[in-house]
């Protein structure tokens, strides 16, 4: 009997102890979850078919285009479906890599790219996708 009250009293310790472990595990990793989600959001995700479509870039780092997992900058919003988005990250080809610059506005809850750049490695060259808000001929490589 002194032995079912002690396993009973373990085991009731033993969950409290895992939900207590749980909620602080989960207190962690959620604000990174959602700080990762802001950032490769609406502003990346359309910078991302931008360059996977675009022919120089598609000719200079070759298919498939990948993105790396790491994203660098920032995401501003408000509650007005306003914002800023300023990013960079790496893409990998099958002939070269490069690095993605990014500027995006929203406004009225919809993205638009505003800068878009693609830095390609082993060349003096960027390609440039956007500019001022305006797409870029194709061809359109300015020396850095």
């Amino acid at each position: 009997m002194v032995t079912d009250q002690v396993t009973k009293n373990n085991r009731k310790w033993w969950f409290i102890g895992m939900g207590i472990g749980a909620l602080m595990l989960a207190s962690f990793i959620l604000p990174f979850y959602f700080l990762y989600a802001s950032i490769k959001g609406d502003a990346y995700q359309l910078s991302l078919e931008s360059i996977k479509t675009h022919p120089d870039i598609v000719a200079s780092i070759g298919l498939p285009i990948e993105p790396s997992w790491w994203v660098l900058g920032n995401v501003n919003t408000d509650f007005d479906g306003n914002g800023r988005a300023i990013l960079h990250y790496e893409i990998d080809g099958s002939i070269r890599h490069g690095t993605v610059f990014v500027s995006a506005i929203k406004t009225k809850h919809q993205w638009q790219l505003l800068d878009l750049r693609v830095d390609v490695s082993g060349s003096n060259s960027a390609i440039v996708v956007i500019k001022n808000g305006h797409a870029q001929a194709s061809k359109n490589q300015t020396t850095l």
